[in-house]
């Protein structure tokens, strides 16, 4: 019986339309069609300058965009018109202060960040805004989602904090889920623990 692969921890996410999947590892990015078992020639041209933390789509408007952000404090957008094979194109891209540790879409196409030093911020693609501020955390975020209601954002650190806020308002929840239980937090990381927190969609 063969060993099990033991592969990194990496940003990795289903393709929408076809039966593809992404992933990243440093700072290039593949894709693999699962029924092909092939890999697409455009991922050799899927490169940032710095190893990718976040990796997210995005469908709506009649686009498929595709975004990546991590250590080269840079989150760039990429134009999929969801063919197998064809090239993505560049989109948009929006420069950072400082090293991006998680990105991901809202429903409506605009953009959620996180760096290294705890600020979420969010972006709107294709507007001279900037990005706006939503929270500050005094620890590096290693977790940062939306519920699918999309009512609240989970946002967790390497403090083993995770702090709840509604959506978009990101107003703060007047509670914060404050040093889960340490066999909670044994079993899993910050990234699996805000799982739990779907459940507020029910309240």
């Amino acid at each position: 019986m063969s060993k099990p692969l033991a592969l990194p921890v990496v940003p990795i996410v289903l393709h929408p339309t076809r039966s593809s999947v992404v992933w990243a590892v440093g700072s290039r990015i593949f894709a693999y069609d699962l029924q092909l078992k092939a890999f697409e020639a455009k991922a050799a041209d899927l490169e940032t300058l710095g190893p990718v933390r976040a990796l997210d789509v995005w469908q709506g408007e009649g686009k498929l965009l595709w975004l990546a952000a991590g250590d080269d404090k840079t989150v760039t957008t990429w134009l999929d018109d969801g063919n197998h094979g064809s090239s993505w194109q560049i989109h948009e891209t929006l420069s950072h202060q400082k090293k991006l540790t998680r990105a991901i879409f809202d429903r409506k196409g605009r953009i959620i960040l996180a760096d290294r030093f705890g600020d979420v911020c969010r972006w709107t693609p294709s507007s001279d805004q900037e990005p706006e501020m939503l929270s500050s955390h005094f620890a590096i975020v290693t977790a940062l989602v939306l519920t699918p209601s999309q009512r609240f954002l989970v946002v967790g650190d390497n403090h083993e904090r995770l702090r709840i806020s509604h959506y978009p308002e990101a107003t703060g929840i007047p509670w914060d889920l404050v040093q889960m239980a340490a066999s909670s937090m044994g079993a899993l990381g910050p990234s699996e623990t805000v799982l739990w927190c779907f459940g507020l969609d029910l309240i």
